[in-house]
């Protein structure tokens, strides 16, 4: 980063125009999809095509945003090229296996789902709940906003208040009691940091995004869902015998459960320590 300083001002604008690019960006790739679904073309490739539109209309705006208000590259924002480190692809798959053995071994039973539409539902959560979301939600947060944070105070208020945000953006549209709220924002939280650290550590967006791609890929998607009953969009349930609100992640689901919580909180400290490493 420069050693000047931006205005308070200009953080406040800067971040509330990225997460704007953000919202609008999905409305439109979620449209384009379904505009393309309706004309006859199949669902999983109208998939492919709306996550596209995803990533490329937000790196758009963002390139826009970098440029016209924040006078600087996209790379100054740590939206590099792709460089991806292979490490950040253990992780990943080690943090969802992690939690998955957790939930399998707090009971349940498999279930089968959705068996008509298993290249529609994989398409969409690979490529557009997954890799798409993974790429533009850190341009977004831990691209651009990270970086003005950090730009305008120091480090440590770059991660942490903007992972806050980040994890009330979660309350939006969720229909959530009190208790839920509370578990949602420290998971919100921690898994924040956590991408953060993750793009300070490589310096760059990409491998925070293959984490977040890989963690929604699981979670987010419906090749597998794990909840407390199953989901007929899904292709496999695991169906959880658990009503504890701190394993199924209360009303908001398992990214806010205690195993998931546990994860953000050990990986991050891995990344932390990997960052102290590097500067000794």
């Amino acid at each position: 980063m420069e050693d000047k300083k931006i205005s308070t001002r200009k953080v406040i604008l800067g971040s509330f125009l990225a997460i704007s690019c953000l919202a609008v960006s999905q409305g439109i790739a979620l449209g384009v999809g379904t505009s393309v679904a309706k004309i006859g073309i199949p669902v999983w490739i109208a998939n492919i095509i709306s996550a596209l539109m995803y990533i490329s209309v937000c790196l758009l705006g963002m390139k826009i945003l970098t440029k016209r208000l924040l006078r600087g590259s996209l790379s100054t924002y740590r939206i590099t090229p792709v460089r991806l480190h292979f490490k950040y692809f253990i992780l990943a798959f080690t943090m969802t296996g992690f939690v998955i053995a957790c939930l399998i071994l707090s009971g349940g039973i498999f279930t089968a789902g959705n068996e008509d539409h298993k290249l529609e539902i994989i398409t969409s959560s690979l490529l557009f709940y997954g890799l798409a979301t993974g790429i533009v939600e850190e341009s977004v947060f831990r691209g651009v906003i990270l970086s003005i944070f950090e730009e305008r105070w120091n480090r440590s208020i770059a991660i942490f208040l903007p992972s806050i945000v980040f994890g009330i953006l979660h309350i939006v549209g969720s229909d959530l009691d009190l208790i839920s709220i509370v578990q949602l924002i420290i998971a919100g939280t921690l898994v924040g940091i956590l991408f953060s650290l993750i793009a300070i550590e490589s310096n760059s967006i990409w491998n925070s995004a293959i984490v977040h791609g890989i963690w929604n890929m699981v979670f987010v998607g419906n090749i597998i869902h794990f909840g407390t009953k199953s989901e007929g969009d899904s292709i496999y349930n695991f169906v959880l015998s658990s009503g504890n609100r701190w394993i199924i992640g209360g009303d908001f689901g398992l990214e806010a459960s205690i195993f998931a919580i546990i994860a953000y909180t050990i990986f991050a400290l891995l990344v932390f320590i990997w960052i102290m490493r590097k500067h000794k």
